[in-house]
């Protein structure tokens, strides 16, 4: 696996990305076996709106070394900062595109789960009895203690009220923000202390 410098950024939105996640339905069959597996659409269907949603994009490309087929993944994060790495397959068949497409589709699949921490489930018995969906019945995933340090500095710098942020954020207390939300809250709250800043340049009295 090969990284940008720095991947402080990319760790901090990887973090929030994978609260997001859900696991990858295996909701197809390999005929030679007769086992299910999760396909590469729902891998996606797992992560890719918790990547876009924090920050990330997907590249991958096919490789091909030494009678081995396989993919580069990279994760990029949008602040430029990026991991990625290559999974090969040997293939039984030489000169076989056939072959050769069906390796790189597993290949994307497997490194993408891999490399965004997508699990695996079955949904037979949860899909006899959906009512509610299992999204609706799943626990609310709160924010981190370092986090709630993390805003409660912020309101500070701010100088923003609590009572008037609590009401914002539709919550009691800071730790009952939802982890979904905080990444928006903590940009909200960086852009309301870079306008503070801004006015106070311009008054000729500061």
């Amino acid at each position: 696996m090969y990284k940008s410098d720095a991947i402080d950024k990319y760790a901090k939105a990887m973090c929030a990305a994978q609260n997001e996640m859900k696991a990858a339905i295996k909701g197809s069959v390999n005929p030679f076996f007769k086992n299910k597996y999760a396909d590469l659409a729902s891998v996606w269907e797992a992560c890719g709106e918790a990547l876009h949603n924090n920050g990330f994009s997907v590249i991958q490309s096919p490789t091909f070394e030494e009678g081995r087929v396989g993919v580069d993944t990279m994760i990029l994060h949008e602040s430029g900062q990026h991991v990625h790495g290559t999974l090969t397959l040997a293939v039984k068949k030489q000169n076989d595109p056939q072959a050769d497409g069906s390796a790189i589709t597993y290949a994307r699949r497997y490194a993408l789960a891999a490399m965004v921490g997508v699990i695996q489930t079955d949904d037979d018995a949860e899909g006899a009895v959906r009512s509610p969906s299992a999204k609706e019945v799943a626990p609310i995933k709160i924010i981190l203690p370092t986090q709630v340090m993390k805003i409660e500095k912020l309101l500070a710098e701010s100088g923003g009220g609590i009572t008037a942020f609590l009401r914002y954020a539709k919550v009691k207390e800071i730790k009952d923000i939802k982890a979904a939300n905080y990444s928006a809250i903590e940009k909200t709250l960086l852009r309301k202390i870079a306008a503070n800043k801004e006015a106070g340049s311009d008054n000729p009295e500061s």
